[in-house]
């Protein structure tokens, strides 16, 4: 058994060696690739090594991953209201999330948050690309705790791994691992509950699902949210990596607001290959804290 998964992880490596030598050489021939994730596409910045060599790989496959799981809780929970229609991402990236939740029917309309022009660009190009472009509302802005402008930090091999860093906050040892430069840009920040009660309402009875992916930053995203949440009760699709969040200083932000709005999470949805889905009281999140391993959470009630 041991002997087995040591040549599994042996073949994965050696795999993984080959696609980023191959990658390293269409970044010599090109600025930006175009790869599919099942049914969808998406243009890449050759730079973005991380994303790239994951897609090439075929070890992301999203598309799978988020219809087996939406087709689990659909037919297992009733988290889902089919009139809550959509789905607001968080830190949307190039878009390898949302698309997906849209093209495959789970929701019909979006709204999606990229704070990095380059990713705001790619993103903007993706949607229109997957034929998105009039069900998703853009913003090039990021959701925090407060309205204003903040530093965000930039990866240099990993373009979703950008970070902002309050005067107080540090990168972790898992941030290190990204490469990131000297080099910032301020970026406009605002909170959902302000963007919802200025520019968005409908959101109080239209939004079934929120996805947040902010490296770090989804305790003050929570803080600035509180009054949709408290509201709305939606269901939460989230990263949860406790030593960037410790080190951003919102980690007791962030376990708290969960354990005040919602009482039951799946661990790792997204990261299933097969196997059963097990839904936990929330209060399992807080016994990973201590852990330096990052999981993506399902939230809801």
């Amino acid at each position: 058994m041991q002997l087995g998964k040591r040549i599994k992880g042996w073949q994965k490596s050696c795999r993984k060696k080959l696609y980023e030598m191959y990658w390293r050489k269409l970044k010599t021939a090109s600025s930006y690739v175009c790869l599919a994730d099942n049914s969808n596409y998406y243009v890449i910045n050759a730079n973005d090594s991380h994303l790239g060599v994951k897609l090439l790989m075929g070890s992301e496959h999203l598309d799978s991953k988020i219809c087996r799981f939406l087709d689990w809780c659909n037919s297992e929970t009733s988290v889902f209201d089919e009139r809550r229609s959509l789905v607001i991402n968080v830190g949307a990236n190039i878009g390898t999330m949302i698309t997906p939740l849209i093209t495959n029917g789970y929701f019909l309309r979006g709204l999606a948050f990229e704070p990095e022009p380059q990713n705001f660009r790619l993103l903007c190009t993706n949607l229109a690309l997957n034929e998105l472009d009039n069900n998703v509302l853009t913003y090039c802005m990021a959701l925090s705790n407060v309205a204003g402008a903040q530093q965000m930090y930039l990866s240099k091999k990993n373009h979703g791994a950008h970070t902002i860093l309050s005067e107080s906050g540090k990168l972790s040892a898992r941030d290190n691992r990204h490469d990131f430069s000297d080099h910032s840009i301020e970026v406009h920040t605002t909170t959902l509950d302000k963007f919802i009660k200025d520019t968005f309402p409908s959101a109080l009875t239209d939004a079934g699902l929120l996805v947040v992916d902010i490296e770090g930053h989804e305790g003050f995203f929570l803080q600035g949210a509180e009054r949709f949440l408290n509201e709305t009760k939606i269901p939460i699709l989230i990263e949860f990596a406790p030593d960037s969040l410790r080190n951003r200083g919102c980690l007791n932000n962030f376990l708290e607001i969960l354990e005040k709005y919602y009482s039951k999470v799946v661990i790792d949805p997204l990261k299933n290959t097969g196997g059963e889905y097990m839904i936990e009281s929330i209060e399992k999140v807080r016994a990973l804290s201590g852990s330096r391993y990052v999981h993506d959470l399902f939230i809801f009630n």
